[in-house]
């Protein structure tokens, strides 16, 4: 397992006469362990097997835009482990209060999780929003660090389109978010545009020539 301990602990001119901060270094790290256990539990291999060149499919969107969907589509074509952020926070926390702490460590679990699958030859799928270029870049950096390709979608879904799914969902509770139409309009200011290659998927239509375009993609590699 690899286990994450803050850069302050071996840079930091206190490190061997500062028993508060070590300890502190030390609770954290347990932390993080004890929550990428938790992660790991949660998630099903069922759909995955390990290949030679992992692929890392990050997508991308606001809340109603079809991340899901499209997620379980794509993992009929390709063997792959699909991480749903509105799953795994609901694992880690009973009942979420989505504080930027909660989130932090949420996805600071989750980085972690990625990092471990990559390594061991899974290809990853992550449902999540990724909105702005800093949610996305250490993402991109995990990629490099453990040899896989990264392959990015946009769900650009129409705004009408996603309100009518929020609005449905509210009165249909049959999925893990509990983003509406207000989250949405909170977040919708915060998409920051990808930067490189991508895939875009825009309203609604049969995203299968993308999943296939996404799928020859992997293959040739």
């Amino acid at each position: 397992m690899v286990t994450w301990i803050p850069s302050v602990f071996w840079t930091s001119p206190y490190r061997f006469n500062d028993p508060q901060r070590i300890m502190t270094t030390m609770r954290d790290a347990a932390l993080l362990a004890k929550d990428v256990a938790r992660l790991r539990k949660a998630v099903s291999s069922k759909h995955a097997r390990q290949t030679e060149h992992p692929v890392f499919v990050v997508l991308v969107g606001l809340p109603g835009s079809g991340k899901s969907y499209f997620a379980s589509r794509l993992i009929e074509k390709i063997p792959a482990i699909v991480l749903e952020s509105d799953f795994l926070r609901k694992n880690l926390v009973r009942k979420p209060v989505y504080t930027q702490f909660e989130s932090f460590r949420l996805f600071r679990a989750i980085h972690e999780l990625i990092r471990e699958l990559l390594a061991a030859k899974y290809a990853v799928v992550l449902d999540a929003t990724n909105l702005s270029a800093d949610s996305r870049r250490p993402l991109a950096e995990i990629a490099n660090e453990t040899n896989a390709k990264i392959v990015l979608v946009h769900l650009n879904t129409p705004r009408e389109v996603a309100e009518e799914r929020l609005i449905g969902r509210t009165f249909k509770r049959d999925g893990y978010s509990d983003a509406d139409w207000a989250v949405y309009q909170k977040l919708e200011t915060a998409f920051e545009p990808i930067q490189g290659p991508h895939y875009e998927i825009t309203g609604p239509m049969d995203i299968s020539p993308v999943i296939d375009k996404i799928v020859a993609e992997i293959k040739k590699d």
